[in-house]
């Protein structure tokens, strides 16, 4: 580009709009504006790219290497990162594309927050509403998920969920219900509508916790509908029966280890810098402690698996930097004989 009248003070003049978007089209398309004709737009320049070479590009993009199997060290490992240089033909569609999308279209004014969050969102909203309906009417043989819970500022959110054949989910329904009572009768109600808006002939199945309210509310759809059969949730059952496992002493003593670890070495700064760095030291994989939510069902396996993980960054801080834990209660654990054979 041609450096305008100087300024002073090393500044020039600037450079319009046009005049940018006209060098870089002269750089990658051999045309500028003044010489395009009408119906030369930037579209039709990249869509009159040999079909040939846009082959050849998507060849390139979507082609996974393989992976010789005396070097594939885990399952999940069966591909590679290729890592040789792009062609320039192929560098050339990619910047031609770019700059159809950043410098040759007109200016781009992003929503306000307002408009992003009103009336994009809802027609998003209701574009996926109508989609998810449309493959629904399509099929049948579903299970209906009812499931409640209390979001963070204290609202009680109540979700139904459709689980297809092919075990895909659709969030099919999401309601505020925190100003009514939720009985048994109410729930069902609530149910009963969903059930007709789909259709009673195309649900073979209503499933959810055991609560009192949902599980009676389960038998008075069963009850209304003899086709949807009953179900208690599976995952949910073998989540009380893990929780009465560790109501066991053993079981108590050792979450209530992990706490102690859990709370120093995330909470104490001096906690986090000693094993933030012995585990970039040591070069331990898998992060941190991971952190145990009595309400999150599998945080009971995560944070103790995590303390296991992390042994070596522990017994490198033991023998390195015993004297900068002020706690008591960590190091007694930390050199406790055979903590991490228990957890």
């Amino acid at each position: 580009m041609i450096r305008k009248e100087s300024k002073g003070n090393k500044h020039y003049s600037g450079t319009s709009p046009s005049e940018v978007r006209n060098h870089w089209k002269k750089e990658l398309y051999g045309t500028d504006e003044e010489n395009s004709t009408e119906s030369d737009t930037d579209t039709e320049i990249l869509d009159n790219t040999s079909s040939k070479r846009k082959k050849d590009f998507d060849k390139k993009i979507n082609k996974k290497p393989r992976i010789n199997e005396s070097y594939q060290s885990d399952i999940r490992n069966h591909i590679t990162n290729n890592t040789d240089e792009l062609e320039s033909s192929v560098i050339n569609i990619i910047d031609k594309a770019l700059l159809n999308a950043f410098v040759l279209q007109p200016l781009y004014n992003p929503p306000t927050r307002q408009r992003l969050s009103g009336t994009l969102l809802e027609y998003e909203s209701g574009r996926i509403e109508n989609k998810i309906k449309n493959k629904l009417d399509r099929s049948e043989n579903y299970t209906l998920v009812l499931d409640g819970w209390t979001d963070p500022i204290n609202k009680s959110i109540w979700e139904f969920m459709i689980l297809t054949s092919d075990r895909k989910e659709y969030l099919y329904h999401l309601k505020d219900l925190s100003d009514q009572h939720h009985t048994a009768e109410f729930l069902a109600s609530k149910t009963e509508t969903i059930i007709s808006q789909i259709g009673a002939e195309k649900i073979s199945a209503i499933v959810s916790d055991n609560g009192a309210n949902v599980a009676a509310a389960r038998s008075i759809i069963h009850k209304n509908y003899p086709s949807i059969i009953n179900l208690r949730c599976i995952a949910h059952r073998f989540n009380l029966l893990s929780q009465d496992v560790l109501k066991s002493p053993f079981g108590e003593r050792v979450i209530k280890l992990c706490n102690i670890l859990c709370h120093f070495f995330r909470s104490s700064h001096i906690g986090i810098a000693l094993l933030d760095n012995t585990i970039k030291e040591k070069a331990v994989k898998g992060g941190g402690i991971k952190p145990y939510v009595k309400t999150r069902w599998i945080t009971t396996y995560e944070c103790a698996n995590s303390i296991v993980r992390l042994k070596p960054a522990f017994n490198h801080i033991l023998e390195k930097s015993k004297s900068e834990i002020s706690n008591n209660a960590v190091l007694t654990i930390l050199q406790k004989r055979g903590i991490f054979d228990n957890i």
